[in-house]
């Protein structure tokens, strides 16, 4: 039975991996369209010389004037007496008129009293405007107040809502009381006054700008170009360059990457980050550097802002052209534009560099967790502030965890709070904050509150002026499915009031938990044939581990942009992003570069020359078209959108393969090979898989076929079927036999007796 059902399913398989192995390579995105459909732009360029002007089209108001945006994006409700609410707001880089204004749209209970019900806006700690909240406009208030020049910088401010109300004369009552609210609208929005243009002398020290604007509407606004027949180092420096892009936007938005030939083939002008040698461009590029008459020698690189018109639409956008004299130069040196110490040196619209002097490549050290790391600042919690934010922390997918983990907080308290701890040891009569026992701090984690006592706190291990309090970290490691950490901390000091619903102040009696406060969690990256640890082996601590890319030998800028998803996502929760190595097939030296190294396969293995020798090796056989020992699939072939599988490599038995590719059927977009969701997959995948599957419902299957091998052990081969004129032979010789056993045996029944 066991061997009619294994007979089945590597039939139905079969047939998926033929589909997968013998359709052509298909070109990246859905956005990716014909050249040949598209007129290409008319552009004028001009060279910006160091300490030149230029007017560049903003990003966010080239087609009109003014930004508009929402300061949320649901209703925030604001009760008891006293009451703040945070927003944010991001003001892009453009010229800015006066004009620009905020429209606070609030309704509110129409039981406030009037005399004492306010509201209060202010901008980066600046007082705006206070407003009296009256009856006659509780349904809906819609309050326009004007910025000044200082709220209108380009970057973040910080918007602070200040209420205060009651519905009577006693205090207590309106603290609980449910009529005491006020409700901010979510059309509240920021109008700024953006001209079309922005204006600068510097366009250098404005980098990543304008390819890159974070948390500013569509935040990627510019892309990455490569000549039309790029080399591998060029092709690897866009991938560091696009990760860094990406890296740069709130919402982690994929990089595109686009050839010469592409850049003025989608029907609008975008900026660009040109990289290539002199002699590799042959279009628009080259023109441009012809006419400037741009040269570099020896180990020089060069970088020349250019103002790119338009001439249609009379738009103006920034190109900036990377140059050497060779691309292993620029890959060598792409760095300078993708770690933030180098990048925030750059100044200048023109800038040549001599990179003859090149500092020794050390490995970057791994840094301590420490909730400064996370982006959280110093927490202190005190008789009016008694509750932290959430604090969240991501556990790498690509970690294999092997000790205990601890979370290691470095608190302190304040001196009349242990001051009352003395007291009470000392005088057990005196009542006192610590001697009732309900005093200290809770921390809660994934929703798990856990309370220490500051009697526990102040027993904990002293460095410094602070108390080092170790907490356990794995009941909650075990239990999340997710890899995500939560930590919130609240203070319980059971202060006493005069008045207890008059406002709290602060009187001296705090616990602050420093920034340096740190998450150990011991681990290792695995190096076994499973996407269990996705995406280790080929990515550590210190970013892609020995690890290069097969690509075909031709590529679009749709599949480049493809590929640097893929980057972005293999890397996105490591600190390190250093070199992305690039090989194509056909490479002379391929065997050699591959060796010693993990490989992740871009495309048709069945397209690829240098793969041609080593069908018989593949997980999926192109010679035979199965997947070998794939356990029960229930998969439909003709639904197979993409397939991803890991084995050992080819070319070093010590290292792993990865092979990502498109199914037959996969006609939603030219040059695709993974999809977003199958690496969503991958992160968070549980079990020790090697084949995984994904549909066009966008349903995902994996497989383990380690596991299926011990449970279910191969059958023995079945023998050849026996031919036609073998059976002949075989029943002519069993005849001859019997005639001449017939014969001796008449004979003797024959012999006298």
């Amino acid at each position: 039975m066991n061997f009619y059902r294994k007979t089945i399913i590597c039939s139905s398989l079969g047939l998926l991996a033929a589909q997968l192995t013998t359709q052509p390579l298909l070109s990246v995105y859905a956005e990716s369209t014909d050249p040949n459909l598209e007129k290409k732009l008319d552009i004028a360029a001009t060279y910006l010389k160091d300490g030149s002007q230029a007017t560049f089209s903003s990003n966010v108001s080239s087609a009109s004037p003014g930004y508009l945006s929402h300061l949320t994006n649901e209703n925030i409700s604001m009760t008891r007496v006293d009451s703040t609410q945070q927003l944010f707001y991001s003001v892009p880089k453009a010229d800015v008129s006066d004009g620009s204004y905020i429209d606070l749209d609030i309704s509110y209970s129409d039981l406030l009293l009037p005399t004492s019900s306010t509201i209060t806006v202010a901008i980066d700690g600046r007082p705006l405007k206070s407003i009296s909240l009256t009856k006659d406009t509780s349904s809906r208030l819609i309050k326009r107040i004007f910025l000044g020049s200082e709220d209108v910088t380009p970057g973040f401010h910080n918007v602070t809502i200040v209420k205060h109300s009651t519905v009577s004369d006693d205090l207590c009552s309106d603290e609980e009381n449910p009529a005491n609210w006020v409700k901010i609208n979510r059309s509240t929005a920021i109008f700024l006054n953006t001209t079309t243009t922005f204006t600068t002398n510097d366009a250098l020290k404005n980098y990543p700008f304008p390819f890159v604007e974070q948390s500013v509407q569509d935040e990627m606004y510019g892309a990455v170009l490569l000549p039309d027949h790029p080399s591998a180092d060029l092709i690897s420096s866009a991938m560091q360059v696009a990760t860094y892009f990406s890296s740069n936007t709130a919402t982690k938005r994929s990089t595109p990457i686009m050839t010469e030939s592409e850049w003025l083939s989608k029907g609008r002008l975008i900026p660009a980050i040109a990289l290539g040698s002199i002699s590799d461009w042959g279009g628009p590029i080259k023109q441009m550097l012809q006419a400037n008459q741009i040269q570099v020698q020896g180990q020089q690189l060069s970088m020349d802002t250019f103002a790119v018109k338009d001439q249609i639409k009379n738009e103006v956008k920034q190109v900036l052209l990377v140059s050497a004299a060779d691309d292993k130069i620029i890959k060598e040196h792409i760095h300078l534009l993708t770690e933030k110490n180098f990048v925030d040196q750059l100044a200048g619209n023109h800038l040549v560099i001599d990179t003859s002097t090149r500092a020794a490549e050390t490995v970057t050290p791994i840094k301590p967790i420490t909730f400064e790391s996370l982006g959280t600042s110093n927490i202190k919690l005190d008789d009016s502030n008694l509750n932290s934010d959430r604090l969240t922390y991501t556990i790498p997918s690509y970690w294999s965890l092997t000790g205990e983990s601890q979370l290691t907080l470095k608190v302190r308290v304040s001196s009349l709070l242990q001051n009352d701890i003395i007291v009470s040891k000392d005088n057990k009569s005196t009542a006192s904050v610590a001697s009732n026992g309900t005093a200290g701090l809770t921390v809660i984690i994934n929703d798990i509150p856990k309370t220490f006592s500051f009697a526990e706190i102040v027993k904990a291990k002293k460095e410094d002026d602070s108390f080092l309090l170790p907490i356990p970290l794995a009941p909650y490691v075990k239990e999340t499915k997710t890899n995500t950490l939560t930590m919130a901390f609240s203070a319980h000091l059971n202060e006493t009031h005069t008045n207890a619903c008059g406002p709290k102040s602060n009187n001296g009696k705090w616990i602050f938990i420093d920034k340096n406060s740190t998450i150990q969690i011991p681990h290792e990256v695995q190096k076994e044939t499973s996407f269990k640890n996705w995406p280790a082996p080929f990515v550590g601590d210190q970013g892609l581990d020995h690890t290069v890319f097969l690509l075909p030998k031709d590529v679009d800028g749709a599949f480049l942009s493809q590929l640097a998803t893929l980057t972005r996502e293999m890397t996105s929760q490591s600190s390190n992003h250093g070199a992305i190595d690039i090989v194509r097939d056909q490479d002379p030296e391929l065997a050699k570069k591959l060796k010693d190294r993990n490989v992740i396969v871009i495309g048709n293995p069945n397209t690829f020359v240098s793969l041609q020798s080593y069908m018989d090796q593949l997980l999926v056989n192109s010679g035979n078209g199965q997947f070998q020992h794939l356990p029960n699939s229930n998969i439909i072939n003709e639904t197979t959108d993409y397939a991803a599988w890991i084995q050992t490599s080819m070319w070093d038995k010590e290292r792993v393969m990865a092979v990502f590719q498109p199914g037959e059927n996969n006609k939603k977009a030219k040059d695709s090979f993974v999809h977003t969701n199958l690496l969503q997959f991958l992160n968070n995948e549980q079990k020790s898989s090697q084949v995984v599957v994904m549909s066009k419902s966008n349903e995902v299957l994996s497989f383990d076929i380690k596991a299926e091998q011990k449970t279910n052990p191969e059958a023995p081969p079945a023998t050849k079927p026996v031919s036609k004129t073998t059976l002949i032979w075989v029943v002519a010789v069993i005849g001859v036999i019997f005639f001449i056993g017939l014969f001796f045996f008449i004979r003797l029944l024959r012999r006298p007796k």
